[in-house]
């Protein structure tokens, strides 16, 4: 059973990030869509006042923190609990809102809040450090008249994205460029939209960053915190 610490919440940074973050590009988001993974020179405002700088905010070290990048607004995950649904050892990051965010294996796989639903399903765990590109298929599940887009995707090593969000020493970074093959003949007509992951040139094993489009509206990217 999913056990929240209820005194979590008083320590998240994050507004209700889909009712305030859209990305109005008329393409949708896209590696190349400098509006959703940049930087916003203003800070979110949300439960607690932190410093000044966003990059630096004042973290209780006792928890696991997200570095947020909603279509380059910067807000903080803080994660409260881990379940074995719909994967082993999901890691559940929660915002101010009660919004949820699960990463598996260093995956984001489920984003629900109050006006969206988005979901990821893969039935076997993806090896990171495979030396050769690497194939599956992902169901992903969306609460918006679209179900189940079924697609084909290939991981490769792969240079930096054009644009990204990631903070601070960027040359020991590996990058894994994510992309889609094919996808059910019934969905031909939606949109599919590449992924970008980071790791620590000593450790393959998961990702301290990614980044991705999970709509035409919605683009983010996310990294691993330290609070220390």
């Amino acid at each position: 059973m999913l056990k929240i610490n209820k005194p979590i919440f008083r320590l998240l940074i994050v507004t209700s990030a889909f009712s305030l973050f859209g990305c109005t590009v008329k393409t949708g988001c896209s590696e190349s869509s400098t509006k959703c993974f940049s930087t916003s020179k203003g800070a979110i405002k949300g439960n607690v006042v932190f410093s000044n700088n966003p990059d630096r905010p004042q973290l209780d070290p006792n928890f696991n923190y997200i570095r947020l990048n909603m279509n380059g607004h910067i807000a903080w995950l803080a994660q409260g609990a881990s379940d074995q649904w719909p994967s082993v050892n999901t890691e559940v990051f929660y915002s101010a809102d009660r919004s949820i965010f699960k990463w598996s294996n260093g995956r984001l796989i489920a984003v629900t809040t109050a006006e969206y639903d988005w979901r990821e399903h893969i039935i076997y765990p993806l090896n990171w450090s495979a030396q050769k590109p690497q194939q599956f298929m992902r169901e992903i599940d969306t609460v918006d008249g679209i179900t189940a887009v079924r697609e084909r995707r290939e991981l490769s090593s792969s240079g930096a994205p054009e644009h990204h969000n990631f903070v601070g020493d960027k040359t020991t970074l590996n990058w894994i460029h994510e992309y889609t093959i094919s996808k059910s003949p019934t969905m031909q007509a939606q949109p599919t939209f590449d992924s970008w992951f980071a790791f620590d040139s000593n450790n393959m094993n998961k990702p301290v960053y990614g980044q991705q489009c999970i709509s035409k509206r919605y683009c983010l990217s996310w990294q691993v915190w330290k609070s220390s």
